[in-house]
């Protein structure tokens, strides 16, 4: 019987093994797997209620604040501790936590004299973000 010869780059093409299919369940190899579905954003003023007000009474509590009050009324997030010696507040221009937002802080009966612009450089702000930088501020402020 005579002998098939192969030329180099058929030997090189039967050497390949086949490319296998993954099995049923499992997913490719080198591939992603699936994005998890986001859980749809609440309200805004239900995201305030639920995230924001307790997360703050949570944060400065742990920073040695006991009688912070918070409060939240026209789009602005009303706060006072030390027996209402310290005041502050937080201002949204519309109902949204992305929307532009202003700080205030007084002491005392003293009314309220300057606007900051707050958290302007933000362009996603979630609840636990806004509760940072309002413990950053005050925490700028030496109040906590």
């Amino acid at each position: 019987m005579a002998e098939e010869k192969q030329t180099p780059a058929e030997g090189k093409a039967a050497a390949k093994p086949a490319a296998k299919k993954p099995a049923a369940g499992k997913k490719p190899a080198g591939g992603r797997p699936p994005k998890k579905a986001k859980a749809p954003e609440k309200p805004f003023a239900q995201a305030i209620s639920e995230d924001v007000i307790p997360n703050t009474i949570t944060a400065l509590k742990s920073r040695g604040v006991d009688d912070l009050e918070l409060a939240f009324n026209n789009n602005t997030l009303e706060g006072k501790f030390k027996g209402g010696q310290r005041q502050f507040n937080v201002i949204f221009s519309d109902a949204d936590l992305n929307a532009s937002k202003g700080f205030t802080c007084t002491i005392g009966s003293a009314p309220v004299s300057t606007i900051e612009s707050f958290m302007i450089d933000e362009r996603k702000v979630s609840a636990d973000l806004l509760v940072f930088y309002i413990v950053q501020r005050l925490y700028a402020q030496q109040w906590v």
